[in-house]
């Protein structure tokens, strides 16, 4: 059981922000079985799915940012990665500030794109000043892009999951599995809750995502390990207000 829903804000995101093909979207049901199990007193839900068309990334942006002004933290389920761009865009906005990403993924997300995909947000955020601090890496990194943890400059957190950092042998209905290779971390829970609780460690958590889950059974035998990652970052701290200056107003134009 856990924290009654008055602090969260939950955003359930059933479509890719990057396309409209294939990959994590359509998997509404699963995550409402997650939330039914780790969660019963769960806020209910915001939807974005398909039926949103063009507009569904934005609107994943602007929930976020309503969510804030509302004094509540969002919590974004579901979509691929490039989902995060779009919610720490409305974050960002809302905060009037630049938190730090904690960006937990066995790949680095850093391809140079013209368009956000969930291969490149991290790229596009780090070219807007964002310090992204990517953790669990298994990926080659590009040539010209540093894998060093930056330094913290943000006392404020978005956290960013992509359950595919997760060990395959552990969950493997992801989008792009990478094996534990030689040098590798061993990504388990015991490693995902140290990491987590090392990234919120004197900070603020504003906003938080779990993505690229893409169950292929009913049930999926990976209901289980995503409903730990989800009852893992509902453990965290998350302050009432606080110190964290929430600007309400209108969003600014793209």
């Amino acid at each position: 059981m856990h924290d009654s829903g008055d602090r969260w804000a939950v955003i359930l995101c059933d479509v890719d922000a990057a396309s409209t093909k294939s990959g994590p979207s359509n998997v509404r049901d699963h995550w409402l079985s997650v939330l039914a199990a780790q969660w019963p007193d769960h806020p209910p839900p915001l939807f974005i799915d398909r039926r949103h068309g063009q507009i569904a990334a934005r609107l994943v942006e602007s929930y976020c940012f309503a969510a804030l002004t509302a004094g509540r933290t969002p919590l974004v389920l579901g979509g691929d990665h490039a989902t995060t761009y779009f919610a720490y865009s409305g974050v960002r906005q809302a905060v009037k500030a630049t938190p730090d990403l904690i960006h937990l993924d066995a790949h680095h997300d850093t391809w140079p794109t013209e368009n956000i995909t969930n291969y490149s947000f991290a790229w596009h955020l780090r070219r807007q000043g964002v310090v992204v601090d990517s953790r669990g890496v298994r990926e080659e990194w590009p040539a010209g892009v540093s894998s060093r943890r930056p330094e913290r400059e943000s006392d404020l957190v978005y956290l960013s999951i992509d359950v595919d950092v997760l060990d395959p042998r552990i969950l493997s209905a992801v989008s792009f599995p990478i094996p534990i290779g030689a040098r590798g971390p061993i990504t388990n829970m015991e490693w995902l809750d140290s990491e987590l609780n090392d990234a919120v460690a004197g900070r603020r958590l504003v906003a938080a995502d779990i993505v690229e889950w893409v169950p292929r059974a009913t049930p999926d035998p990976g209901h289980a390990v995503v409903g730990g990652v989800l009852s893992s970052v509902l453990r965290l701290p998350v302050p009432d207000g606080g110190d964290v200056t929430i600007q309400p107003g209108r969003r600014h134009a793209h």
